[in-house]
């Protein structure tokens, strides 16, 4: 009997596989150096890169300046330094050449007014005051033509004695022919209503001393504040300097009229038979004369008023005068009372004036 042989190969079975599950992870790009760029193959590709090498120069540029900047403390006070020095040069260069352009627009205006003026200003023979000259000759004269002046009458505060207040003119004449029996000064000041007044003067100190000099002797007064107002007159003149000299006239004999006004306090004050001192009395003269002057120079601007006020502010003002040289020789009262009463009507004549004035203005 024969035996087959049987050959079994027994293999051990493979270790299974463990498999591990991997969470998907999205596939993103990130962009940390300019160095990881992707590659670039389409044009279009190629054409968005370009804003992003640009912004990577100037990002160096940047970065750069700010570690000057950080590093370096004279940068940081030098830049600011320079721009404010730029800055404050090109303000001030046209600044200058505005006020350059101005000056030089005036310049040219004036000569054009004086050449189509043709006059000249020379001072008269013995005088140190400007009188008006002849227009120069020349082979092509041209006619004056007439310039606008502004002559400006100051605002100017002033004080009263009054005695009175009256709507009809009737009871203010009895009282001021009652006044003048006693030989005081008493003028009305005509506006709305009808004023009396007994004394004026530029310092309050001095015309309370009027004012005292009344009340001790029996009247019923008051002292208050009476308002010149600023006047501005524009007008056409071939000869501006009359103009200008009309100007000078009513300042001097403002100025006049305030000396005088102290005077006659003072004499008031120190009491009858004392004379004014000598410094005080120079310069009334002095001023006198120069307003004599000044008004024998004066030529007509066909000023509103100008004939008849400024004859009748001078002849109160030398009225004034010549009672103050009176009381110099011979002390009294009474020479004070005469004098206070010109300066009363001297102010009267001014501030009519003014109205005038004024309603021509208008």
């Amino acid at each position: 009997m024969s035996h087959s042989r049987i050959t079994v190969r027994i293999t051990p079975p493979e270790p299974q596989k463990i498999k591990h599950h991997k969470p998907e992870v999205e596939s993103v790009t990130v962009f940390e150096q300019p160095s990881k760029l992707p590659a670039t193959p389409s044009r279009t590709n190629s054409f968005r890169s370009r804003p992003l090498r640009r912004r990577r120069i100037r990002s160096k540029s940047i970065n750069r300046f700010t570690r000057l900047w950080n590093n370096h403390i004279l940068l940081r006070i030098a830049i600011p330094a320079i721009s404010a020095v730029a800055v404050g040069i090109v303000f001030g260069v046209a600044t200058l050449n505005l006020f350059t352009n101005e000056q030089w627009n005036s310049k040219a205006m004036i000569d054009k007014a004086s050449a189509g003026m043709g006059t000249t200003f020379q001072p008269s023979a013995g005088s140190g005051q400007p009188s008006v000259g002849t227009p120069q000759e020349s082979g092509n004269q041209t006619s004056a033509e007439p310039q606008v002046k502004v002559l400006q009458f100051p605002a100017k505060t002033i004080y009263v004695v009054q005695a009175g207040v009256f709507e009809n003119e009737e009871g203010a004449d009895t009282l001021q022919a009652r006044f003048h029996e006693q030989g005081w000064p008493a003028v009305l000041w005509k506006n709305e209503r009808a004023h009396l007044l007994l004394a004026v003067g530029n310092d309050r100190n001095d015309v309370l001393s009027l004012a005292t000099y009344f009340k001790n002797n029996g009247a019923e007064i008051y002292l208050k504040e009476w308002e010149l107002p600023l006047l501005n007159f524009s007008m056409e003149s071939d000869v501006p300097e009359n103009v200008k000299m009309i100007g000078e006239f009513v300042d001097n004999s403002m100025q006049l009229w305030e000396l005088l006004s102290t005077a006659s306090a003072r004499a008031i004050e120190s009491g009858a038979g004392t004379a004014i001192d000598d410094e005080l009395r120079d310069s009334i003269i002095t001023r006198h004369q120069t307003l004599l002057k000044d008004e024998k120079d004066l030529a007509p601007v066909n000023l509103p008023g100008e004939r008849q006020y400024v004859s009748h502010m001078l002849q109160s003002l030398t009225s004034a005068v010549s009672k103050f040289e009176q009381y110099q020789k011979q002390p009294h009262p009474s020479y004070i009372m005469s004098l206070q009463e010109q300066l009363l009507q001297y102010a009267d004549h001014y501030q009519k004036w003014l109205q005038q004035l004024e309603q021509e203005s208008r």
